[in-house]
């Protein structure tokens, strides 16, 4: 097979000539000229940036802006001004790779944008051509959508059942674990995606993002996904990948667990591994606080553990209150009769870093080779590797 040239593969799939300008046209029907369209850089779920905006003239409008050096993933967005909250809300949105070649959503009209709304499919009314990186992305929604939209349904469903049964734990259960079986069904398809198609960029985006995602996948997954779009010619794509690989390593499921010091109620410092019960087959840390209702929540379910798997499942609740006086108060309060630390100042740093510790709970499980196999706030996730692997 022949090899494109450098400078062709640069035009395609990298980095955008200075004088290259990112142009998308289209037409939306019935369109009031009050609402705006917006394109957002999404390539960072987390840290989403603006691009450009434009108000329609009779539904009739072109987005532009010569602010992209490379083909980055964007949502277009359709918008109403908000003027009681002085923000803009999104009526619904795409998704796309921006790029410099000339681009068009191809005609639709504001009745079909609200009918796909209501059925979770507006992408498919909001179809973009232009360019061989949007085309790939094309491609893997045709392939994959199916997929991407039962797994969104499953997460709503979920979130709905938590709120309108007040989180009734059995009510809960059911669908968090009909969430998770889409999310693991999704995750399949993308890579499978990936396989059928290593060059493209939509491939190496979904791979780059899961492999962000931490405590999820062991090494050996992550470098498979990695692996599998190193034939993307966007060089800085693949390098971002190969960047954030380096550092999910670090977080791989099944990697050996950060040794820490911690206080002690007695108020001497230990180390982590001196309270990892060398017998246990497997040791559940509970990173909680006095104050976080959800931790205090868990308490009843960690004791029912330790009773029910005895010497076989060791428990140590590590606090990160501010104060230890709150600690104490709330140890006293709750009966926590099993192993207790706290996190005492600076000691919080290193289990922060080691650990990803963002918000509580956080619930580590430790086998007894000193690797961590699970990593959640769900202490359901818990029970549910420990029935697996523990018999009574």
């Amino acid at each position: 097979m022949k090899k494109l040239p450098l400078l062709l593969l640069a035009a395609a799939f990298g980095s955008l000539p200075v004088s290259a300008q990112f142009r998308l046209s289209g037409h939306i029907g019935g369109m009031p000229d009050s609402l705006r369209l917006a394109v957002v850089n999404v390539e960072n779920p987390d840290n989403t940036r603006l691009i450009c905006t434009t108000y329609p003239t009779d539904g009739a409008f072109t987005l532009m802006s010569d602010s992209l050096t490379q083909p980055t993933v964007c949502e277009l967005r359709l918008q109403r001004h908000a003027p009681k909250m002085e923000r803009f809300t999104t009526l619904c949105s795409a998704r796309f790779v921006a790029s410099a070649h000339p681009m068009q959503l191809e005609p639709t009209t504001m009745k079909a944008l609200e009918d796909a709304s209501d059925d979770y499919r507006t992408e498919q009314a909001m179809r973009i051509t232009g360019g061989e990186a949007q085309e790939g992305w094309n491609t893997y929604l045709n392939e994959v959508f199916e997929t991407e939209r039962a797994a969104k349904l499953a997460g709503y469903k979920q979130a709905q059942v938590y709120f309108d049964t007040n989180n009734n734990p059995d009510s809960v259960r059911k669908y968090r674990i009909l969430e998770k079986e889409a999310n693991a069904r999704l995750l399949q398809a993308r890579v499978d995606f990936a396989r059928r198609h290593p060059a493209s960029i939509p491939a190496a985006y979904w791979m780059d993002r899961e492999i962000c995602t931490l405590f999820i996948h062991s090494a050996e997954e992550l470098e498979s996904m990695a692996a599998l779009v190193q034939a993307c010619p966007d060089t800085a794509r693949v390098n971002a990948v190969n960047r954030h690989l380096q550092t999910a390593l670090k977080y791989a499921l099944h990697r050996p667990y950060v040794d820490f010091d911690l206080t002690l109620p007695d108020g001497q410092t230990a180390r982590f591994s001196s309270l990892v019960p060398k017998e246990a087959d497997y040791t559940l840390v509970d990173f909680w606080a006095s104050w976080c209702s959800p931790c205090r929540a868990a308490i009843p379910h960690v004791k029912e553990m330790g009773a029910k798997y005895g010497r076989r499942l060791g428990i140590l609740s590590i606090s990160v209150d501010r104060k230890e006086a709150d600690w104490r108060k709330a140890m006293g309060e709750e009966g926590m009769t099993w192993p207790q630390a706290w996190l005492k100042g600076s000691q919080m740093n290193t289990v922060a870093d080691a650990y990803v510790i963002q918000s509580i709970p956080r619930l580590l499980l430790i086998d007894c080779e000193g690797r961590i196999v699970v990593s959640t706030y769900l202490p359901d996730e818990i029970t549910e590797y420990i029935q697996k692997n523990i018999t009574l």
